[in-house]
């Protein structure tokens, strides 16, 4: 089972785009609970603000992030319809001849790719401004309370925390922000499609497919009607897609993300001559090697002005030799900021050498 999570203000909903109908309990019921990896500090900064940063996705740790959808898989997902529409075309002898003087069937469907992916690739990079917080999904059959390896080998000597969340905590959190801030696309909240270089291999999810199959249909009638208007469809599937397309290298995570896409100042300004009260969601910067990196503060307030609180089932001390004082530690500090929740160590016997 999987689910995506598509949260609209519309509606004040949980909807599974391309469904139609209402589907939030998918989400939280493939994945209950969801584990965000972080160190001390951030596990200090996410316990007294109660808000999750998302980083824009141009400044995570895969440089194919958002670009390589474009780069590896739409070219597979184009071909079917273009190679489609250029038959149909070609049935009249007039367009027959056209295609024949400029090299053929052939010629005709790979320089449509091409020239499909440089602009699909262009407008989407150009307009959307995606922001990501990353999940993992609880392992399969492994003791609940030991994390992932992998990632506690990325924190290395100084250990790390796992926040274990109630995944249908966020869902409402999720609707919350959608209704205090104005964003360019609903918030998905969704597994991530891994592929390795054999990337006309199946979808493995659902949602994606449906995605997958809006594109095909849009572009297949884009071919033969030649309206440009047509393309104006693939905004909110092309963004979906592009946003949960990963390397196979990081499969073991099973990562779940909410992609979080603030509105462009003219997009903004649209909806805002129209009526819409609601604010332009505020990009903050941290330095990182040098380089500012901007992030989005997720939660924190209601449309009302009252306090959000995350949905925090746990805390789990990654692995360290002092992993017990760091669990009374951690103790403290929930009880001073309210916080009801188990405080466990993972028993994984990683030294961080």
């Amino acid at each position: 089972m999987s689910g995506t999570l598509v949260v609209s203000r519309e509606t004040d909903d949980y909807r599974c785009m391309g469904h139609g109908k209402l589907m939030a309990e998918l989400v939280h019921e493939a994945h209950p609970e969801l584990h965000h990896y972080t160190t001390a500090a951030g596990l200090k900064g996410i316990i007294e603000s109660q808000q999750l940063w998302a980083t824009n996705i141009s400044y995570l740790n895969d440089a194919e992030e958002h670009i390589g959808f474009f780069d590896r898989r739409l070219s597979h997902l184009l071909a079917k319809p273009v190679r489609a529409a250029v038959a149909e075309i070609a049935t009249t002898a007039s367009d027959r001849n056209q295609i024949d003087v400029h090299g053929g069937v052939e010629k005709a469907v790979e320089e449509s790719i091409k020239d499909l992916i440089s602009l699909l690739r262009t407008a989407t990079l150009n307009v959307d401004k995606p922001y990501v917080t990353a999940f993992c999904s609880a392992v399969p059959n492994a003791t609940p309370d030991d994390g992932l390896l992998s990632q506690w080998r990325g924190y290395g000597t100084d250990g790390g925390y796992a926040i274990v969340f109630d995944t249908h905590g966020l869902e409402r959190l999720l609707v919350e922000e959608s209704k205090t801030f104005h964003y360019q696309y609903p918030f998905i909240l969704s597994n991530v499609e891994y592929y390795d270089q054999i990337t006309s291999e199946k979808a493995a999810f659902p949602e994606t497919l449906e995605w997958e199959a809006i594109v095909q249909k849009t572009i297949r009638n884009f071919i033969l009607a030649k309206k440009w208007e047509g393309l104006e469809e693939l905004a909110g599937p092309i963004a979906a897609l592009s946003c949960r397309y990963k390397h196979s290298g990081f499969r073991e995570e099973a990562e779940v993300r909410i992609v979080a896409t603030p509105s462009s100042s003219e997009l903004l300004k649209m909806a805002q001559d129209a009526g819409d009260k609601r604010p332009p969601k505020p990009v903050h910067f941290v330095t990182k090697n040098g380089v500012l990196v901007p992030y989005i503060k997720l939660f924190g307030h209601k449309s009302n002005g009252s306090l959000t609180k995350l949905p925090i089932r746990k805390i789990i001390v990654g692995p360290h030799l002092e992993k017990l004082k760091r669990q009374k530690a951690i103790e403290v500090l929930l009880e001073q900021n309210h916080i009801e929740a188990r405080v466990v160590v993972s028993d994984i016997p990683y030294l961080g050498r």
